[in-house]
């Protein structure tokens, strides 16, 4: 008897100490930015990081003024330090209206300002790195290379 009453407490000590533990995990920072083409704002799309190694991804969607905040897993909660891929995706090819004005002939919309290269991760020559504390990264898309 004896015995399990000072295994209880330890064992009591040992998860307290181990969960304490495991929500340390890998270090997120705040990361916000603005995204441009020939320096003026992209206002609709998302952005989107990819990690180089592995991990989640952080996104944010484009604001009126190119802004954007980065989300992992919760609202402005930003991204884990390390190195990205930038990718920046439109907003749908085909306007919502359009649909409906014309169900069975959609006009595509083009989206000039958001090359076709940073739109996938295997393609996108963007680069990131997300250090300790507040991050702010301004991306110019008109400087990509083989830019149509």
């Amino acid at each position: 008897m004896m015995l399990r009453s000072t295994v209880a407490p330890m064992t009591l000590v040992v998860c307290l100490l181990t969960s304490a533990g495991c929500n340390s995990g890998p270090e997120m920072a705040p990361v916000k930015g603005v995204v441009k083409f020939n320096g003026q704002p992209v206002t609709t799309g998302t952005i989107q990081l990819f990690p180089v190694k592995s991990g989640p991804m952080a996104t944010g969607r484009l604001q009126d003024d190119g802004s954007f905040e980065l989300t992992t897993k919760e609202p402005g909660d930003g991204a884990y330090v390390g190195d990205y891929i930038v990718v920046v995706v439109p907003p749908s090819d085909i306007n919502e209206l359009e649909k409906i004005l014309r169900p069975g002939k959609p006009i595509p919309i083009k989206y000039e300002n958001i090359p076709q290269q940073v739109r996938n991760q295997t393609t996108s020559t963007l680069r990131a790195s997300v250090q300790s504390g507040l991050n702010e990264l301004e991306f110019d898309l008109a400087e990509i290379k083989g830019n149509s």
